[in-house]
């Protein structure tokens, strides 16, 4: 077997087609690629494949999406009237699960509990 730059040996188990083995992470091109996740991700697209003859995802549960504009406007209506409710109130007030509230709150609103939301709302 021969050496490479890195001074590995060029073998199948630890090449791959015009790449390099260092550190268990095959560099091909300038890019690194994690052989656990290639496996994992490989694995999955197999499995689909077995089970529905395609490796298209299938479509969602069809479930109504909770985060809705409707929701968004009701938690900030209630984060402006009163920007010190808790979030465990708030989702009393709006009859929405805690983790749905602060979901709104932290991705749809943009506002974060470190943060006065008062002035980030005015803003």
């Amino acid at each position: 077997m021969r050496s490479n730059d890195h001074g590995l040996d060029d073998n199948p188990q630890t090449m791959l087609l015009n790449s390099d083995k260092i550190d268990s992470n095959c560099v091909l091109r300038d890019a690194v690629i994690h052989f656990d996740n290639l496996r994992r991700s490989v694995k999955r697209f197999l499995n689909l494949y077995r089970h529905t003859e395609s490796v298209n995802q299938e479509q969602g549960s069809c479930r109504s999406r909770v985060r809705t504009e409707e929701h968004f406007e009701m938690v900030r209506q209630v984060i402006t009237d009163n920007p010190g409710t808790p979030i465990s109130h708030l989702s009393q007030l709006v009859n929405l699960p805690c983790i749905t509230c602060q979901q709104i709150l932290k991705d749809d609103l943009e506002l974060h509990p470190n943060v006065d939301w008062m002035s980030a709302i005015h803003t």
